[in-house]
């Protein structure tokens, strides 16, 4: 099934709500987009984080739109490291 953003019953992972709402906080990122963000990593948290800090590093400017753009980020080198998680 096509992961559609928005689109909650494409959604096939639930994320824990202590972690979403603590990822939002630090990303300032919407729900919405950090659940749609959660559905592109295969519900994998850790891999979640290491996304999020590598587009705020790499200054990557929008929300990664499918797999593709994810694994492309994340295959980015990081030479800033101002923004953990």
């Amino acid at each position: 099934m096509n992961i559609i953003y928005g689109n909650t019953s494409t959604y096939q992972y639930e994320m824990d709500q202590i972690e979403l709402e603590e990822l939002i906080k630090k990303t300032n990122r919407s729900r919405g987009q950090t659940l749609f963000l959660y559905q592109l990593v295969d519900g994998n948290y850790k891999k979640l984080k290491e996304l999020e800090t590598k587009i705020k590093n790499t200054l990557y400017i929008c929300c990664p739109g499918d797999k593709n753009d994810v694994d492309e980020i994340l295959a980015k080198k990081c030479e800033n490291s101002w923004f953990n998680l």
